[in-house]
């Protein structure tokens, strides 16, 4: 039981860690919003926000 805990921190810590890695890394440290994809196949952006589909 303790060793699953333990297994369990240690995995919430290291995604903490790459998220904030990532951040520092990043330009400016932000996450930019996009509501769309690339389709690799056509090179067109695909909506993947009902929001942005509705504007």
């Amino acid at each position: 039981m303790l060793l699953t805990f333990i297994i369990t921190f240690l995995i919430l810590i290291l995604a903490i860690l790459g998220i904030g890695i990532k951040m520092l890394i990043k330009k400016d440290g932000k996450f930019e919003k996009k509501c769309y994809i690339i389709d690799p196949k056509t090179g067109k952006k695909i909506s993947t926000c009902i929001r942005c589909d509705k504007e």
